[in-house]
């Protein structure tokens, strides 16, 4: 069943949205089908885990969902929170280990740098590209003086956008393994967008966010930022109502849809 969404993000009830200096914008709403690739990414690592290290109980080697796990557990989130997350779900007790820890099962850490390790190898073989409506909301906002900033839970986001030849189109880019920032824990706290609002100069009650994931969401919202905007793309109800109730003011299929708002917005104009 599809779900209504605002038009081009308009909302038809809530108190009136306020007018924002800075943006930061999720990488998944940057690069295309990035999420995708990383969800492939962990189905690879976990379904592999669950087939050779866990014991075989069928509430536990069930293999990897590429969606709905993904989106519950993984997206949105660091590498070792998502696994930590997942593994919960599943009851599985792992070590969590060390940081440095190699690609591997013997740890929580060593199992995310295994998906990183996918992750980076399919990113190799198939590239990233940008999203041109992304971009154009960033030019658009920039041209007005809105400084717009890349945030990642994924390290070496930077790396990420140089390849999608986006880099440029940024005021900043952070991610957990930035080396200015290291250690920051990623949603659903908020504490890497507030570092990303104060890196802009403006504070995150001046500050829009706009995601796509739940954590993301979660991370704004707990961050006491100015406007959330979340993107949903599957038209699936219950998913657009999930991002709602977790914080979202505005909710739209894609970014070309919330261009008009936060462009108002930016410029002062807009009228609930």
């Amino acid at each position: 069943m599809k779900t209504h969404h605002a038009t081009n993000g308009r909302r038809s009830s809530g108190p009136p949205l306020r007018p924002f200096s800075a943006v930061l914008i999720d990488i998944d709403l940057v690069l295309t089908d990035f999420a995708t690739v990383r969800a492939a990414a962990w189905k690879r690592t976990f379904d592999t885990f669950l087939k050779e290290i866990v014991p075989p109980e069928p509430a536990r080697i069930r293999p990897f969902d590429a969606v709905e796990d993904f989106r519950l557990y993984v997206d949105g989130r660091t590498s070792l929170d998502g696994a930590l997350a997942f593994l919960d779900t599943r009851g599985i007790d792992v070590p969590v280990g060390v940081p440095a820890a190699p690609a591997g099962w013997s740890s929580v850490y060593a199992l995310a740098a295994r998906a990183d390790q996918v992750l980076d190898g399919y990113l190799r073989r198939y590239g990233v590209t940008a999203r041109p409506g992304t971009v154009r909301l960033v030019r658009a906002l920039r041209t007005r003086g809105v400084p717009v900033a890349a945030v990642s839970a994924v390290r070496h986001a930077g790396d990420l956008l140089a390849r999608a030849e986006a880099g440029d189109v940024f005021s900043a880019v952070l991610d957990p393994g930035e080396h200015t920032a290291p250690g920051l824990p990623g949603p659903p706290s908020p504490d890497l967008l507030v570092e990303c609002a104060h890196r802009l100069g403006v504070a995150p009650t001046r500050t829009a966010v706009l995601e796509r994931s739940l954590p993301g969401v979660r991370a704004a919202r707990r961050g006491r930022f100015g406007i959330t905007a979340a993107v949903d793309e599957t038209g699936v109800m219950r998913h657009a109502a999930e991002l709602r109730q977790a914080g979202a003011e505005l909710v739209a299929r894609s970014p070309d849809e919330l261009s008009g708002t936060l462009t108002a917005l930016a410029e002062g104009r807009y009228a609930a």
